[in-house]
């Protein structure tokens, strides 16, 4: 999964989201599943950038910390 921008990956999620519901309201569940992996395999990816974001952050912030002590 590329996001060249965050809105163009909410426009893909949401896409993706109305796509299942569609699909979910006219009784073809069984047709939506593709949609449903690809959904929950681009969500697990935001939350691993975002666990990365804050371990990067989280020791950022602790070496200014450091710095403003010393």
């Amino acid at each position: 999964l590329q996001y060249t921008s965050n809105h163009q990956g909410n426009r893909e999620l949401t896409g993706l989201i109305c796509c299942i519901e569609e699909y979910q309201n006219k009784g073809l569940a069984n047709e939506c599943i593709q949609y449903q992996f690809v959904l929950h395999r681009n969500l697990i990816f935001l939350a691993t950038i975002a666990d990365a974001s804050i371990i990067v952050l989280r020791k950022q912030w602790d070496d200014l910390l450091f710095v403003r002590r010393n």
